[in-house]
């Protein structure tokens, strides 16, 4: 799925934070799109439930916040939540070394608060 299609989905804020209900709520516009590649069967490592793929040139075209990032990294909660980790690679030589850190992995859930918080704070909610 491209951004064109995912707007015509997902209700995002201005910062293309998804305020759409759902298992994609409080992540980038782009995720779903990721989601979307690795369920065809396209992504680039699936080491220990995370799913990593590395951004292709039309990608970051299509969505440019990607900006100068290689790689993104989703994970799977529960099967209802799909969240990007915040351990997006920007160099290319770390191309060859999929592997997550654990320091990564617990900043997803400082995330995770900082953008219930803002999807509350544009939807209106208390």
């Amino acid at each position: 799925m491209m951004r064109d299609e995912l707007l015509r989905q997902y209700e995002v804020n201005r910062k293309g934070v998804i305020l759409t209900p759902g298992k994609f709520a409080g992540q980038m516009l782009y995720v779903p799109h990721f989601w979307d590649r690795y369920l065809s069967g396209s992504a680039d490592d699936t080491t220990a439930g995370f799913i990593t793929c590395f951004i292709t040139e039309e990608e970051k075209k299509e969505f440019p916040e990607l900006r100068q990032a290689e790689t993104i990294t989703l994970i799977e909660i529960g099967r209802t939540i799909i969240c990007e980790l915040p351990i997006r690679s920007a160099h290319r030589e770390s191309k060859g070394d999929l592997r997550h850190s654990q320091f990564g992995f617990l900043k997803l859930f400082r995330k995770e608060s900082a953008l219930a918080k803002d999807v509350s704070a544009e939807s209106g909610a208390r």
